[in-house]
């Protein structure tokens, strides 16, 4: 098994947060960043929340 380093850790909350619907900025002052772009990489779209939209798409759900 591979070391964990505890900045893997954050990440780690940055990601579920964001994939939990947080806002961003809320995640940024969470996480202590300066720049909101740090907290950005946070939002990219993992495929479960990308299918989750294209669901929404196909049955009409989204406006």
């Amino acid at each position: 098994m591979n070391a964990v380093h505890p900045h893997q850790l954050r990440h780690a909350c940055g990601y579920y947060l964001a994939n939990s619907g947080q806002d961003t900025r809320a995640i940024q002052d969470y996480l202590g960043h300066c720049n909101i772009q740090h907290t950005v990489r946070y939002t990219q779209l993992s495929p479960s929340r990308a299918r989750g939209i294209l669901d929404g798409l196909s049955y009409g759900r989204l406006s």
